[in-house]
């Protein structure tokens, strides 16, 4: 077998009959099994015992991995240049399409402003994926915990049925009533993120669920 992928090299029928001894291993036709079947691996890349063929199939592989991503980013450089190219021949404006390297020297003027919105947009990010995780993880306490449960899970729900958006529009006189039921739109949409979580798992038999938990009991034994 070929190391990966594998596939059938070669097949090598072994003529030695069945009585078998350690003698076996002093005599010609053994031998010249174990030089073929060396051989096999040899050319593999598997057994190679000289340094200068290791490094041999080392360049190899560099080579093929070079090759193999030489490729997209020649493809890629390929159509950065039709870009250039078809911006000046065709002389379209920045305002419809800018050329490459237009967009380059404007990210690199602005550059500082990039950055610092990349640094409010990835606080962002990261906080909305911790608040997930957070809901998911009160979804989970509810599910597996009867008491979590009863005390949560009806406040969520009554949550749920209050219309605050109606609400603000109905209170738009007062306007620090409506912002803050406007406000409070997003922890509504949270909330459903726990609702729904709670339902999807809930929705699931509790044995299948008992799986997923490396503390629970086992509720069945079998002889």
């Amino acid at each position: 077998m070929s190391p990966r992928p594998g596939y059938v090299k070669s097949v090598i029928p072994i003529e030695l009959g069945r009585e078998r001894h350690l003698d076996i291993r002093d005599e010609p036709e053994f031998t010249r099994y174990t030089r073929e079947i060396r051989e096999q691996f040899q050319e593999m890349g598997l057994l190679n015992e000289a340094v200068g063929v290791k490094l041999g199939r080392r360049m190899r592989n560099a080579i093929a991995m070079l090759l193999q991503h030489g490729t997209i980013v020649l493809t890629l450089a390929a159509v950065i240049l039709f870009w250039e190219f078809s911006i000046y021949a065709f002389d379209v404006p920045d305002f419809v399409v800018p050329s490459p390297a237009n967009v380059w020297r404007a990210i690199i003027k602005s550059w500082p402003n990039l950055v610092a919105h990349s640094q409010v947009t990835l606080a962002e990010t990261l906080a909305g994926f911790g608040s997930l995780v957070d809901r998911h993880s009160l979804a989970v306490c509810i599910v597996y915990s009867r008491i979590i449960e009863q005390i949560l899970y009806p406040l969520l729900v009554a949550s749920q049925a209050v219309p605050k958006v109606a609400l603000a529009q109905c209170c738009s006189s007062h306007s620090a009533t409506a912002r803050f039921l406007k406000s409070s739109s997003p922890s509504d949409r949270v909330l459903s993120i726990v609702v729904n979580t709670v339902t999807g798992l809930a929705s699931v038999d509790r044995n299948t669920l008992r799986f997923s938990d490396p503390w629970a009991r086992p509720t069945h034994q079998f002889s």
